[in-house]
């Protein structure tokens, strides 16, 4: 009777062992970083830049489509799944980076390699804690480069606001007319809370930016237990921080 028992339970076994391992957290998580970095409302904002503005906010779209890959890729490999990228994805926007920010461009161009790694080596879930630890040098890079960039478009707002002053300033001195002068008053209004609004929005994407390198250093720490269900435990947490300041972000557009 044991023996009977012990053949049935054969085939289960070897269905469990041959199964993925389930790193659902890491797939979740993942996800939400990717979603959160890619929003791209941060790099907007009142006025018409200049050549360096230009560059500057290139660079930043550049380098949140490099973390935006990645992190689906990551996604994609916790989930059991294949990442097909055999060619660079990241050319152009590694030289858009670079053109900015030499190191920022650096760490997009390994980011676009290590996704052509991953294809060719066909990562799955058994290679998660290997994707984790060969990124993270230059996903910390890239979420410190890229913050700096977005805290550098507000160098932008003293000039938005000194040519509202320009503006608007000598067309309220220059009427009597109380109807058009109280007009002027709201149209200068709303242009001072449009750039207010871009420099709320600056600090809130930087936010997001954190808790996604806050989650990160949680994956790199657990990389060798990602299994544990403390390990989802403390995943799911730096996922739950994430969606919250991800919420706080106005949205794309």
């Amino acid at each position: 009777m044991a023996g009977r028992l012990f053949w049935c339970l054969v085939p289960a076994l070897l269905l469990g062992a041959c199964s993925p391992p389930d790193y659902t957290p890491v797939r979740d998580w993942a996800g939400s970083a990717a979603n959160a970095a890619a929003w791209t409302r941060a790099a907007a904002g009142p006025g018409q830049p200049g050549a360096s503005e230009a560059e500057r906010r290139a660079a930043i779209a550049a380098q949140q489509a490099a973390l935006e890959a990645w992190f689906t890729a990551l996604s994609t490999i916790a989930a059991d799944g294949l990442v097909r990228r055999m060619e660079d994805p990241l050319v152009a926007e590694a030289a858009a980076a670079a053109a900015f920010d030499p190191e920022a461009g650096e760490a997009v161009g390994a980011l676009g390699a290590l996704l052509v790694t991953a294809s060719k080596a066909n990562w799955r879930a058994p290679q998660t804690a290997t994707a984790i630890r060969a990124a993270d040098p230059v996903v910390a890079t890239l979420l410190r480069r890229l913050s700096e960039a977005v805290a550098g478009l507000a160098a932008g707002d003293a000039d938005r606001r000194e040519a509202i002053e320009a503006l608007y300033a000598p067309l309220e001195a220059g009427t009597r007319d109380h109807a058009a002068r109280q007009a002027i008053r709201e149209w200068r209004a709303q242009r001072e809370a449009e750039v207010a609004a871009g420099a709320a929005a600056r600090d809130a994407y930087r936010a997001v930016l954190a808790r996604i390198a806050e989650g990160q250093a949680v994956l790199l720490e657990r990389s060798g237990h990602l299994r544990q269900e403390e390990t989802a435990r403390q995943v799911r947490a730096a996922e739950t921080a994430l969606r919250r300041a991800a919420a706080l972000l106005l949205p794309a557009g």
